[in-house]
């Protein structure tokens, strides 16, 4: 309890700064002042708190990642996905990769565990403290529906059939 309460202290401290040396920038509304708050805690690497909610059991769980590393997640993830794909010489991971189709929601697996493992399917949204906002787990740049089916579709076409060698398979269990 102490140590939270030293760490509110310092981030309420670090706050009136930044209100003092914003104030001669006549920020219209708080979005604003927060938006700047939040890319000056990013910078010097300042954990600000995250927390998210699993579908479909709706628990929230505070984030094991601060807020600047799960918004990169959310940027990058798709892409990341996609040009793995694309790129890797292994038949073995590219079926791995292909086994679930492109991801639409961030995901994580020691940041966010999902609450019920068994049931729980992904994270479905996302709670920044920096703003009490809540927001859309889903990635930039991710597809729904039939956009979804069609990318996919195009991403198997990296699957070679022919010339599959032996212990390509993934289930195969070693004799």
């Amino acid at each position: 309890m102490v140590c939270a309460r030293r760490y509110e202290a310092i981030f309420c401290a670090y706050l009136m700064i930044v209100l003092i040396l914003c104030a001669p920038l006549q920020f219209y509304n708080v979005y604003d002042l927060l938006t700047v708050v939040y890319s000056k805690n990013c910078r010097r690497n300042i954990a600000i708190t995250v927390e998210f909610q699993s579908y479909p059991s709706m628990k929230w769980q505070p984030a094991q990642f601060e807020l600047c590393v799960v918004q990169q997640l959310i940027d990058t993830q798709f892409q990341q996905y996609v040009d793995r794909v694309k790129k890797t010489d292994c038949q073995a991971e590219l079926r791995r990769l292909l086994a679930s189709g492109p991801p639409i929601y961030v995901s994580d697996k020691v940041a966010l565990p999902l609450a019920e493992e068994e049931t729980d399917t992904h994270v479905c949204k996302l709670w920044f403290a920096v703003d009490g906002q809540e927001r859309t787990a889903k990635l930039t740049g991710a597809v729904e529906g039939e956009e979804r089916e069609k990318l996919w579709t195009e991403l198997k076409e990296f699957i070679i059939v022919e010339g599959k060698e032996e212990g390509d398979e993934d289930d195969e269990k070693k004799k």
